[in-house]
């Protein structure tokens, strides 16, 4: 597993903490979230499992560049923070309606937080490479090494890292993973 630090990791993508604590989401996690987007730049981003909108709220808040925020969710209500943004487009699943790879496709970063069961997140997470195709993107996942949460997204991480050499990074002290796609030098964080 490739990992860094979550200081030298701030230090690198060189995001200054945001003001904002949400939900189940340490401020740890929320300032990592961010530095990759302040670091990358997205103009579509993508969230698999909104609940609520506060981590949704949070990176509009502070990512003024994101022309499009996607908001992925089950539930009827959720996105409740954000529906009123005139960015955020809200996308309904469930009643036989699943999540096709042309729904996220415009996104060049995805951020999956939804069920956290190991079928959904490879689920989640294979639909997510599809639909970034060729392009530089980033996918970013929560709740990694969470066993409160169950051990789905720990052990789909652990075997694409396994299968496809520690392309996915954990920042260490948070519950955050993220992998960068199709560049054309590969970055290690081996333990920073």
């Amino acid at each position: 597993m490739s990992q860094i630090g979550y200081g030298a990791f701030q230090m690198l993508v060189g995001f200054p903490k945001t003001p904002y604590v949400f939900g189940s989401m340490t401020k740890e996690e929320m300032n990592t979230i961010m530095g990759l987007c302040y670091a990358w730049k997205p103009k579509v981003f993508a969230e698999i499992g909104i609940d609520v909108g506060k981590t949704s709220k949070g990176i509009l808040d502070n990512a003024p560049w994101i022309e499009r925020y996607i908001g992925v969710d089950v539930n009827p209500d959720a996105g409740s923070f954000v529906r009123g943004c005139s960015r955020f487009n809200f996308y309904l699943l469930g009643l036989g309606k699943t999540l096709d790879p042309k729904d996220i496709q415009e996104a060049d970063m995805v951020f999956i937080d939804a069920d956290h069961s190991y079928d959904h997140v490879k689920q989640d997470t294979e639909i997510a490479r599809e639909a970034m195709g060729d392009k530089p993107a980033i996918i970013v996942w929560h709740d990694y090494n969470f066993p409160e949460i169950g051990e789905g997204v720990t052990r789909y991480i652990d075997e694409c890292n396994t299968r496809d050499g520690d392309r996915i990074c954990h920042v260490i002290g948070t519950h955050v993973c993220f992998e960068v796609m199709n560049m054309r030098t590969t970055l290690s964080f081996q333990s920073w």
